[in-house]
C-alpha cells in the first residue's frame, strides 16, 4: 500500500516537473535546453503547443465563418483578430463601417419602399462594384480574389443589417405608400363633409384631382411586393456573381 501511495506522488511529482518545465519554455526557454530534455518532457511540450495552435486555428476559423456571414464580432474575437491577424482586424472595421453606415440610411426612410429601395439600390452598386473588379485586366488574380470576398462580406453584412431592422418595432410601424394615401383620400372626404369656404373648397377640389392622377399612375408604380421581389433578386444575383467568382 505505502509503495502505491509513494508511485502515485512520485508520478504527480514528476508531471508537475514537467509543467514547470513547460512554463519555462512558454517564458523563452532555448532549443538547445528543449534538446536536452527527456523525450517524455520534450512530448509533453510538443502536446500542448500542438493543442495551443488547434484552439488558435479553431478560433479563426469561428471569427472568419461569422464575418463571412455578415454577422458582428464579440469584443473578445475583435481583440483576438487586433491581436493575432491585424490585416483582418482592418478588414472587419471596414465592413461594419459599411453596414452601419446602410442601417443609418434604413432608420431615416419614411416608408417601407423607401427600405426596399434603399436595399435595391446598395445591391445595384455592390453588383456594379464586382464588375468593376471582374473586368479590370490591371488587378492580378489573386487580389481580385481577395477583393471580391471582401465585397461579399459587406454584402451579407448589409443583408444582415435589413433583416434585423425588419424585425424592428421601427419598421413595422412604418407606413406603406398606400396607406399614405388611403389617409390622405380619408382627409378629404373628411373636409367635403363639413362646410367650408369657397377659396378651401377650391384648394380641396384640386388635391382631389392630383389624387385621382396618382390613382390613375398606381398601376405604373412600384408596390411594396414588387419591390421587396427586385430586391431580393438582385441580392442573389450579387451574392451568386461574387461566389462564381471566389470558386473559379
Amino acid at each position: 500500500m505505502i509503495n502505491i501511495i509513494t508511485g502515485t506522488v512520485r508520478n504527480m511529482v514528476h508531471l508537475a516537473e514537467m509543467d514547470n518545465k513547460w512554463m519555462q519554455k512558454k517564458e523563452g526557454i532555448s532549443k538547445k535546453k528543449l534538446a536536452e530534455m527527456e523525450p517524455e518532457a520534450r512530448q509533453v511540450i510538443q502536446y500542448k503547443e500542438d493543442m495551443e495552435k488547434i484552439r488558435e486555428g479553431n478560433q479563426m476559423s469561428s471569427i472568419d465563418v461569422k464575418m463571412k456571414a455578415g454577422a458582428d464580432l464579440t469584443p473578445e474575437e475583435i481583440a483576438y483578430l487586433k491581436k493575432h491577424n491585424p490585416e483582418a482586424y482592418k478588414e472587419y472595421l471596414e465592413v461594419k463601417q459599411e453596414s452601419e453606415a446602410y442601417e443609418k440610411k434604413l432608420k431615416e426612410c419614411k416608408t417601407k419602399e423607401e427600405t426596399e429601395r434603399l436595399k435595391l439600390n446598395k445591391m445595384g452598386n455592390f453588383m456594379a462594384e464586382a464588375k468593376s473588379i471582374a473586368n479590370n485586366p490591371n488587378i492580378p488574380k489573386q487580389k481580385k480574389l481577395k477583393l471580391m470576398e471582401k465585397l461579399l462580406k459587406k454584402v451579407m453584412g448589409v443583408e444582415e443589417k435589413q433583416k434585423k431592422f425588419n424585425l424592428t418595432t421601427h419598421y413595422q410601424n412604418l407606413p406603406t405608400e398606400e396607406e399614405i394615401r388611403k389617409r390622405e383620400k380619408e382627409t378629404i372626404q373628411k373636409g367635403q363633409e363639413e362646410k367650408i369656404s369657397p377659396d378651401r373648397q377650391k384648394e380641396q377640389e384640386s388635391r382631389e384631382i392630383h389624387n385621382i392622377k396618382e390613382d390613375i399612375t398606381k398601376e405604373f408604380t412600384d408596390t411594396l411586393l414588387e419591390l421587396h421581389a427586385a430586391s431580393e433578386k438582385i441580392l442573389e444575383e450579387v451574392k451568386k456573381e461574387l461566389m462564381s467568382f471566389r470558386v473559379n
